[in-house]
C-alpha cells in the first residue's frame, strides 16, 4: 500500500467513524466520485490519487481534514480545530444531520419491504387455501393456477 493511498484510507476510516458513511459507495458519492474511480483510488491506482481528489475531499468536509498532510504526509490527519470556522462546523454538522437522516430512510424502507414481503407471502396462503376449499366444494382436484406470474416479488 503506498503512502497517498493509506492517507486516503485513513480518511475513509474517519468518515465511517464519525460522519456515517458506511461503505465505499458512500463515500465516492459523498465526494460527487463515480464508483470505479475511488474504488481504483482506493487500491492504489496513482492515477486516481491526485491532488485533486484530496482537495475535494477537504472542499466537502471543510476544516475536518489537513490538505497538506494529505498532499505530503506532513502533519496529522485532522485540521487544526483551531482554524475552522462556525460556518464550516454548522456546515459539518449538517452533514452529519443529513447522513443519519439518509441511514434512518434506508432502514424504513428496508422493514416496509420486509413488511411487504411477508404480506405478499401470507396472500399467496390465503389464495391457495381459497384455491382449496373450491376444490373441496366441487369435488375437484385444486386448481393449479400459477401465482408467482401474477405477483412477482
Amino acid at each position: 500500500m503506498n503512502e497517498r493511498q493509506k492517507r486516503l484510507m485513513e480518511v475513509y476510516e474517519h468518515l465511517r467513524r464519525f460522519y456515517g458513511i458506511h461503505t465505499k459507495t458512500g463515500f465516492a458519492e459523498s465526494l460527487h466520485y463515480g464508483r470505479t474511480s475511488m474504488s481504483a483510488a482506493m487500491n492504489g491506482d496513482e492515477k486516481y490519487l491526485t491532488d485533486k481528489l484530496f482537495a475535494n475531499i477537504c472542499d466537502v468536509y471543510p476544516g475536518v481534514f489537513n490538505l497538506e498532510y494529505l498532499l505530503t504526509g506532513v502533519g496529522g490527519l485532522l485540521a487544526d480545530r483551531e482554524t475552522v470556522t462556525t460556518e464550516e462546523r454548522v456546515k459539518n454538522e449538517n452533514l452529519m444531520d443529513q447522513a443519519k437522516m439518509f441511514d434512518a430512510l434506508l432502514r424504513s424502507k428496508d422493514e416496509t419491504i420486509e413488511e411487504l414481503r411477508g404480506r405478499v407471502a401470507d396472500l399467496k396462503q390465503q389464495v391457495a387455501d381459497l384455491r382449496q376449499q373450491v376444490a373441496l366444494m366441487t369435488k375437484k382436484e385444486p386448481l393449479e393456477l400459477p401465482v408467482e406470474s401474477s405477483i412477482k416479488m
